[in-house]
């Protein structure tokens, strides 16, 4: 295998498990998906678009002179490609002059166009599964045994800071008593804190 294959091929590689990475940060997958194999194959799709941008990456720069000079390992050079891909697609690769004006030029906005139109059906699906998932389970309890699963669930978050965690306390209990709020809101609003699992995108203040 030559040093450029390899190159690609690991630069891919790692550039596909950032991208992953960042989908599993980004999206809450609930385990019950009507589209479950569009879904998959969006994420699936999207991955390997970014290990072969990035695997194209590395045979556009990772032999160039400059490069080498600086870092002589092959192994080295695709893992900075691989694992900055992200940064670098959003660096300007030429000029173009026109009349007196100079144009920066990249493929920034054709990445962009085609991330959004991945996320933006990947979201599609994802917010249906997870209405139908906080319908359901805000429909199956009351708002006080919401309340109380939403409280077990901060407590035994070993993730949480002290201070993140008093605080979402102080909202879950602010959701439970707010009787000026309709109960099914309410609920909704604990039920969906309970399933997405992510505490950082609760607003309480």
């Amino acid at each position: 295998m030559s040093e450029s294959f390899g190159g690609c091929c690991l630069a891919g590689v790692l550039a596909s498990l950032v991208t992953l990475l960042e989908l599993d940060r980004i999206f809450y997958v609930p385990s019950k998906v009507a589209e479950k194999f569009k879904l998959y194959a969006l994420i699936v799709g999207f991955v390997l678009l970014n290990g072969v941008l990035a695997a194209g990456l590395f045979a556009l720069i990772g032999d160039a002179e400059s490069f080498k000079k600086q870092i002589d390992s092959w192994a080295v050079r695709a893992t900075l490609v691989g694992l900055s891909y992200l940064a670098l697609v959003r660096l300007k690769i030429a000029t173009v002059q026109i009349q007196d004006t100079q144009y920066a030029v990249g493929i920034e906005a054709l990445y962009e166009g085609l991330k959004n139109s991945f996320y933006k059906r990947i979201n599609r699906i994802v917010r249906l599964a997870r209405h139908v998932e906080t319908t359901e389970l805000a429909a199956s309890k009351t708002l006080k045994e919401l309340a109380q699963t939403a409280r077990n669930y901060i407590r035994t978050n070993d993730l949480l800071p002290a201070d993140k965690r008093t605080s979402l306390l102080a909202w879950v209990a602010r959701v439970e008593n707010d009787a000026a709020g309709l109960e099914e809101d309410r609920k909704l609003a604990l039920a969906n804190f309970i399933l997405s699992d992510r505490a950082d995108g609760v607003d309480n203040t």
